[in-house]
């Protein structure tokens, strides 16, 4: 287990990420840009469906960002998608523990934004 990866930001837990993806650099890179590309503008669809009281729709979306977002190693978003999917599973429906996940998506999406634009990425 001598195999350091020259990966590494302060926005992820990389240790984590890498190991759920097999210690392979390259996919992990590919699962992180994918994240970004599909999640880019998806705060502004999470909005809508919470303002659009669409309690079912916004279960399924908390539960899969959430999921995603553990195999990356975002950990700030996993807690707050697990507070908030928490209090909808209750029939809660907070918008100050929504205000958090969707802030901790935004700056995820921007984090990755910006590595990517100072590393971009080719898929091999």
């Amino acid at each position: 287990d001598n195999e350091v990866s020259s990966f590494d930001v302060d926005f992820l837990d990389t240790k984590s990420g890498m190991k759920n993806l097999g210690n392979d650099e390259g996919l992990y890179l590919e699962v992180l840009y994918t994240f970004l590309v599909d999640y880019k503008d998806h705060g502004a669809s999470l909005e809508h469906i919470f303002q659009m009281d669409e309690k079912e729709d916004l279960l399924l979306e908390v539960h899969t960002i959430k999921g995603l977002a553990a195999t990356i190693g975002a950990t700030n978003l996993v807690r707050y998608a697990e507070q908030f999917e928490k209090k909808l599973r209750e029939d809660i429906y907070d918008h100050d523990s929504f205000l958090p996940l969707l802030k901790s998506l935004t700056e995820l999406i921007s984090s990755l934004d910006n590595y990517f634009k100072k590393n971009p990425f080719v898929s091999e």
